[in-house]
Order: C-alpha cells, then structure tokens, then sequence
C-alpha cells in the first residue's frame, strides 16, 4: 500500500479527478485488490505483473468516478 498510494493519486489526478476522489480511487482499488487477492484471482504464473493488474483495477476505478 505504502508504495502503491502515491502512485495511483498521481495516475488518478491526470485525468481531472481532485485529491479527494483520487484517495476514493486509493480507497476502492485497494479494497478490490485484496478482495480479489484473498479469493485467488490474481496469479503470478498468469504472466501478468502484479503493478500491471493493480492499474487496470485504477483504471477502472477512474472510470466509475467520472461516472459519479
């Protein structure tokens, strides 16, 4: 967490998002990350880096606060 937060506030303020719905981003991508950790949907030997499926959850999450 400590090193992924500040990278994705800075991932999720260049669209346009302020601090605040940035740290919503932090907030909900974190949560899925380790929901979807704990239920085994991320595996290493998928070949998919762990950084690379943490930002494609942000981008999504990006996604769903411009919806709001």
């Amino acid at each position: 967490y400590v090193w992924l937060a500040p990278q994705i506030i800075a991932f999720a303020r260049r669209p346009g998002l302020d601090e605040s719905e940035a740290m919503d981003v932090v907030q909900e991508t974190m949560s899925k990350v380790f929901e979807m950790l704990a239920t085994g949907m991320y595996h290493r030997r998928d070949g998919v880096k762990f950084r690379t499926w943490v930002f494609s959850i942000v981008r999504f999450e990006i996604h769903r606060a411009f919806r709001r």
